[in-house]
């Protein structure tokens, strides 16, 4: 009984690790003085067509990243590529950056969007921001809008921020002169940052705060009536 008891648990567990890719291992350390570790990505296809990424830290397995399925995120069918590298901390810190580049199930064969995630692994791997940082549309049939943000940890003042520049740029059709089609496919000029602050391990987004809320009405009194 124990024999089958244990056989079937292989069998489980190697059906398991079978519905896992493995996408590539950064050998990081995650602080100056600590020890080098071995990081895997590794991608999944949920049962639901829903894609899920993990990384596996020190034996361990731990879920980064999930969407698909129910939910209205890519599937597991609408990802293009996927990779994992080093991002950089001040003070010689490491975390992993996780980019995902996929379509939209409601895109067109030359629409796609990048989303990148960075994760910390300090004990365990724990996702410290989400952000979509690519974006081609077509603007036209003549013109196409790539929007890119270019990420960057900093100190300021002495915390850490993660800062988000934002940048547009036009890739407009030619015609047979080699010239654009559509003068005005053009992106706007400059650009834009947001300013995320590492507070309790996670980055926040300082550019989102709620709004204040607004002043109750004083109520009315006797004297007021009276007036």
């Amino acid at each position: 009984m124990r024999l089958v008891f244990l056989l079937a648990t292989l069998l489980i567990s190697a059906t398991a690790m079978a519905s896992f890719e493995l996408v590539a291992t950064v050998n990081i350390s995650p602080a100056p003085g600590k020890p080098k570790v071995d990081a895997s990505l590794l991608r999944a296809r949920r049962e639901d067509g829903g894609i899920e990424l993990s990384i596996r830290l020190k034996g361990q397995t731990t879920s980064v990243y999930s969407s698909g399925g129910d939910d209205d995120g890519p599937s597991d069918k609408d990802v293009r590529s996927v990779s994992v590298s080093p991002f950089s901390l001040p003070g010689g810190k490491k975390i992993l950056r996780i980019d995902m580049i996929y379509r939209a199930p409601d895109a067109t064969a030359d629409e796609e969007n990048g989303l990148s995630v960075l994760v910390a692994i300090d004990d365990k791997p724990s996702r410290m921001v989400e952000i979509e940082t690519v974006t081609r549309r077509k603007r036209s049939k003549t013109c196409r809008e790539i929007t890119e943000i270019a990420l960057a940890a900093q100190d300021r003042n002495g915390g850490t921020v993660l800062v988000a520049t934002t940048g547009k740029t036009a890739d407009p059709a030619l015609g047979d002169d080699d010239l654009p089609i559509d003068k005005t496919c053009k992106a706007p000029p400059g650009k834009t940052e947001s300013i995320y602050r590492l507070v309790g391990g996670k980055f926040i987004d300082t550019s989102r705060r709620a709004a204040p809320p607004k002043p109750t009405p004083a109520a009315a009194t006797d004297d007021d009536d009276e007036g």
